[in-house]
């Protein structure tokens, strides 16, 4: 009764009725990044791929809070650093639990992020479990296994396979 759905598999559950997993906060947040997200019709085709790149993430490491008296940061303590590969970003779960989260105004520790991104990561969910029936679903942003690279990841997939729900 356990389905764990990491990066890009997120979209499928994303604004679904049913799941928790929300894009925006609130219709004033969805509005705002409506409006920011419209392509200055005067822009100059030299400059595409510098505004491009403002809006993306290629690889920075975030220190995530965690709530550690959940059972997906068992053996963690109150913070845990993630390799973001995605400038992806969801809200705050409402009515289940945040796991992982990145503060307002969090800022990458290392690696590269476009400030439009910058902008767009402040709180928001990194890691969450939503009770679904006698089941649950595992929300991760991001892959905590990408390519072996991040050692710490391994006890984060473990607690989401063995130990939340029990």
């Amino acid at each position: 009764g356990r389905l764990i759905a990491i990066g890009n598999a997120l979209n499928s559950f994303v604004d679904k009725d049913g799941f928790g997993l929300t894009k925006y906060a609130s219709e004033d947040e969805k509005k705002k990044a409506e409006e920011t997200d419209k392509r200055d019709p005067l822009q100059k085709y030299g400059n595409s791929e510098r505004e491009g790149i403002s809006e993306e993430i290629i690889g920075a490491i975030y220190k995530v809070n965690l709530d550690n008296t959940h059972p997906l940061a068992y053996g963690y303590g109150t913070t845990y650093f993630t390799l973001k590969t995605s400038a992806n970003k969801y809200a705050w779960l409402k009515d289940d639990w945040n796991v992982g989260t990145l503060p307002k105004n969090a800022k990458a520790v290392a690696g590269f992020v476009g400030n439009k991104a910058q902008q767009d990561m402040s709180e928001s969910l990194l890691f969450g479990v939503q009770d679904m029936g006698r089941g649950q679903i595992v929300y991760m942003v991001d892959n905590p296994l990408f390519r072996a690279f991040w050692e710490n990841g391994k006890l984060l997939m473990s607690n989401a396979i063995f130990m939340v729900g029990q």
